[in-house]
């Protein structure tokens, strides 16, 4: 599995990068296969859940 890079931005004023695409879980779980939406978002480079 290959992982793509994500643009980082800078969170506020701080020095923190977070990644310019988050995925929200609340929901997750009402998906019909959980673990290939978190296996096709890391793929996509999607690193803050």
């Amino acid at each position: 599995m290959e992982m793509k890079r994500m643009k980082q931005l800078t969170f506020g004023q701080t020095d923190l990068k977070v990644p310019a695409v988050i995925l929200g879980c609340m929901r997750l779980l009402a998906a019909d296969n959980p673990v290939d939406v978190l296996e096709t978002a890391v793929e996509e480079g999607i690193t803050f859940f």
